[in-house]
């Protein structure tokens, strides 16, 4: 079990980051923004692949940016065959994944260009799709930023609710995925329902 004084470090870094990752949707460049952002989820999924692998010496060797989980892609893949994320949070991270790379290896590049605002697109359509469409509709209208950064924003929430309950998990010992994921169902619904009234 954790220890108080690493518990409470741990969520002070955690809403660091969050704060940073709020301030980048409105003051950092467009290079900045998609950076920034996915550097957050990164973290958020590495922390669950952690977790899923535990605290010992022969994680930290696979997690190493060397190592066969260093890559996001990789932890991507080990988190959703493990159930520790759903096949709708992989895609959406694999699209928010492949437009950070276009700006990482790319100099002109912003939101403005097709290929980054298509892709934008896909990821705001597949993220919101459980949206009516008129609403839908209206974000994707807003462009290529405002669709990652919505996008971006509900699939972190979706990780920090999923980080949650992994740690949960982690201090009792009982990893149980499926029920983790019925738990996730039951908070994004009764958070819909809250918002519907």
């Amino acid at each position: 079990m954790p220890h108080a004084l690493d518990t409470k470090e741990t969520e002070e870094l955690r809403h660091a980051e969050f704060k940073h990752f709020l301030w980048a949707a409105d003051n950092e460049t467009d290079r900045g923004l998609v950076l920034s952002s996915s550097a957050y989820l990164e973290i958020q999924v590495e922390r669950i692949t952690q977790a899923l692998l535990g605290r010992n010496p022969h994680s930290n060797i696979l997690l190493r940016n060397d190592g066969p989980l260093g890559t996001f892609s990789s932890r991507i893949n080990l988190c959703t065959c493990f159930l520790a994320i759903s096949e709708f949070e992989c895609k959406a991270l694999k699209l928010i994944s492949n437009i950070r790379n276009d700006f990482a290896h790319r100099l002109l590049i912003d939101f403005e260009a097709i290929a980054i605002r298509d892709k934008a697109t896909e990821l705001a359509k597949h993220v919101l799709a459980e949206l009516d469409k008129g609403t839908r509709t209206k974000l994707i209208a807003q462009g290529g930023k405002s669709c990652f950064i919505v996008s971006s924003f509900i699939i972190s929430d979706r990780l920090k609710i999923r980080d949650t309950l992994i740690d949960k998990m982690q201090n009792t010992h009982k990893f149980d995925f499926i029920s983790m994921n019925d738990d996730i169902q039951q908070i994004l619904d009764a958070a819909e329902k809250n918002h519907d009234h």
